[in-house]
């Protein structure tokens, strides 16, 4: 079994410093534990038409199939990571949804993110596929890309 290194576990110690010392600020940071980046700042294109879980889940299934391409997650995420950190966060942990070619594109973008802002945020991220996903060849490179990605299985397992 592999373990995560600790630059890739949510809340090392460096961000705790940062937590801590903040501008000299003792008060503490905020630390956004479930996000879904990937969705983000879809409504005016794609809005929920009921307000349901159902229809919240159909409309980022359609809009994700005509317009997720990797510059356009890319402007999104980077937008709410930028609106994060105007707040004062300095860590966050996403979902990205996993399914087919979702992941591979959605990993690549986090961790080109993860990479751009290494010095302000710790960023981690959770696949978002269901449980029965990972029966199966699409399962196991699902896990060996989120192996790569130093990402969580699901919402709450590490890959180790």
């Amino acid at each position: 079994m592999v373990e995560l290194p600790r630059s890739h576990r949510l809340v090392p110690a460096q961000v705790m410093l940062r937590v801590s010392t903040y501008k000299g600020d003792n008060s503490g940071r905020f630390i956004d534990i479930h996000t879904h980046l990937d969705k983000g700042h879809i409504w005016l294109r794609s809005p929920n038409p009921d307000g349901s879980f159902e229809g919240a889940l159909a409309t980022a299934i359609a809009d994700s199939s005509q317009h997720w391409t990797p510059d356009e997650l890319l402007a999104r995420m980077d937008f709410s990571l930028r609106c994060a950190y105007a707040h004062g966060t300095v860590a966050r942990r996403t979902h990205l949804d996993s399914a087919g070619e979702l992941a591979a594109q959605g990993f690549a973008v986090f961790q080109e993110l993860r990479q751009r802002w290494s010095d302000r945020l710790t960023l981690q991220a959770a696949s978002l596929v269901s449980l029965d996903h990972y029966q199966g060849a699409a399962g196991e490179r699902l896990a060996d890309l989120l192996l790569k990605q130093m990402a969580c299985l699901g919402g709450d397992f590490p890959v180790t």
